[in-house]
């Protein structure tokens, strides 16, 4: 349901899903993004699943979160809300929705960098400060490079409603932190509210992996 290679008119489409949710009734939804520019859709109502869309390519509505002066991240974040709501009213919202959302959310930010040649990275977070074993936070092995970054982001996004804020003038915000990992080419190390983010060349591989390894090990000998 999702095809990040989709277009519709000027948008790419992140995220798209179409469900029966009556005999014979077909509602659907998408996620598109232009440049900064970022909307929730919702298609028409319609008798199959490949009908939400007239001859043109429009749809029945949409919400544009298109400020010039707001950042992208702030548009997405706008738009991500509304695209949750138009979800519901079209009857196709479900338990796995969310989830879905923001890993197509997380693999397009992740790729808005090229990271050819980046070695893998680990991306973890944790509780600021917190010394106990059974302190909240998490982490992966080592992934490639932009897998890495979506897994920060799915941190990132799972732990907001539970940062706290910094002192003015401490610290990101949650749009500054997005940014920050959405830029990234290599490690960093940033604090939100209560908690503590980073992307690092350190750590290990499942012993699981399937992909091909590039560790950091493997640039410092290829250096000078």
């Amino acid at each position: 349901m999702n095809d990040e290679k989709d277009k519709v008119m000027q948008w790419r489409v992140v995220h798209r899903t179409r469900a029966e949710v009556q005999p014979g009734v077909f509602e659907g939804v998408f996620l598109g993004v232009d440049g900064v520019r970022w909307m929730a859709g919702r298609m028409f109502t319609g008798r199959s699943m490949n009908d939400g869309f007239d001859g043109n390519g429009a749809w029945w509505y949409s919400h544009y979160y298109m400020s010039a002066e707001r950042s992208a991240v702030r548009n997405m974040r706008g738009a991500l809300a509304a695209y949750t709501e138009v979800a519901g009213s079209a009857l196709v919202w479900d338990a796995a929705f969310d989830r879905s959302v923001q890993e197509a959310v997380g693999r397009y930010l992740a790729a808005l960098i090229p990271l050819d040649g980046v070695p893998d990275m680990a991306a973890s977070w944790e509780r600021t400060g917190a010394a106990s074993v059974n302190a909240l936070g998490g982490g992966t092995y080592l992934l490639p490079a932009a897998e890495a970054k979506r897994e920060l982001l799915g941190y990132l996004h799972r732990t907001a409603p539970d940062t706290g804020t910094h002192p003015a003038g401490q610290g990101l915000s949650l749009d500054e932190a997005y940014e920050r990992v959405i830029g990234a080419r290599g490690p960093v190390r940033f604090e939100v509210g209560r908690n503590t983010y980073w992307l690092t060349h350190d750590g290990h591989y499942s012993n699981h992996t399937t992909f091909h390894r590039h560790p950091v090990a493997d640039e410092r000998r290829n250096d000078p």
